[in-house]
């Protein structure tokens, strides 16, 4: 064992009664956070931060969307409106995950 990293078994247990449609949406959030149920429910409850994995996934997929622009940017110059306008579709997306998933559903 390395030094400093104890490990502490979880032994106690909770009981929550939900209704099903609750434990839909738990399961459904803990998905998208890439957690388990347990450890979802676990940060919420005490404070900590839950971070979606499906913005990660967004993020990353408009990083490179936003490689490609540059390249086709440079090699494409003629074809510069259909460029900006990719440009400003991306930057859009971009603002929309900045907003808080509450007003960004509205």
């Amino acid at each position: 064992m390395a030094f400093g990293t104890v490990k502490k078994k979880r032994e106690a247990v909770i009981i929550l009664r939900i209704l099903p449609e609750e434990k839909t949406s738990i399961a459904a959030e803990a998905g998208k956070a890439g957690l388990t149920v347990s450890e979802y429910i676990r940060r919420r409850a005490l404070g900590r931060p839950v971070k979606s994995r499906m913005n990660e996934k967004v993020i990353n997929e408009l990083r490179r969307l936003g490689g490609l622009q540059k390249h086709l940017a440079t090699k494409y110059q003629h074809k510069k409106d259909a460029i900006d306008e990719v440009l400003v579709e991306i930057k859009e997306a971009i603002q929309r995950l900045d907003r808080p998933e509450e007003e960004a559903t509205q």
